[in-house]
């Protein structure tokens, strides 16, 4: 869960364009979207009439790659359960500056560590993390709850 979704916010920042084949005549059948469609489900890629590849199906291969690079960098880790002793986690579009997963406005998973119960302070530092590396949103389920940096909640 914690690579996809940091692959997937990575892979919307930086979407692939539909390719070009050059130096082909035609294709053998043009393709109505509904079979387009059906052969996506399927995981089967196919070329359209106008001779483009789409850019979400090598986005996917690229999501593949990246997920399997993931899994090698992640063989280590060591998840444990954190606790909001008081105030509750944001969540941003991504945790890419460190393995912090929030799962509910009380708990997250973080590696490497051991089960934890967090200070308001400690939840306040991962709250900043999470500030830090999102790209476009952050939310919770009551941002008065989520304490900040330099103390307090309140208005975000």
């Amino acid at each position: 869960m914690f690579a996809i979704w940091n692959i997937r916010a990575f892979q919307k920042n930086s979407s692939i364009q539909d390719k070009k084949f050059n130096g082909i005549i035609g294709v053998a059948r043009n393709l109505t979207i509904d079979e387009q469609e059906l052969l996506e489900k399927n995981h089967i890629g196919f070329i359209r009439p106008n001779l483009t590849f789409p850019g979400r199906q090598l986005a996917g291969i690229r999501i593949q790659q990246n997920l399997d690079m993931v899994r090698e960098q992640l063989k280590d880790a060591e998840w444990g359960i954190l606790r909001a002793s008081n105030g509750e986690f944001l969540v941003p579009d991504n945790f890419s500056n460190a393995r912090i997963l929030p799962l509910t406005p009380k708990i997250g998973l973080y590696s490497p560590s051991n089960n934890e119960v967090l200070s308001i302070d400690q939840v306040a530092l991962i709250n900043q993390l999470a500030l830090d590396t999102a790209k476009e949103y952050y939310f919770a389920h009551d941002l008065s709850e989520c304490p900040r940096l330099g103390g307090g909640n309140g208005e975000w």
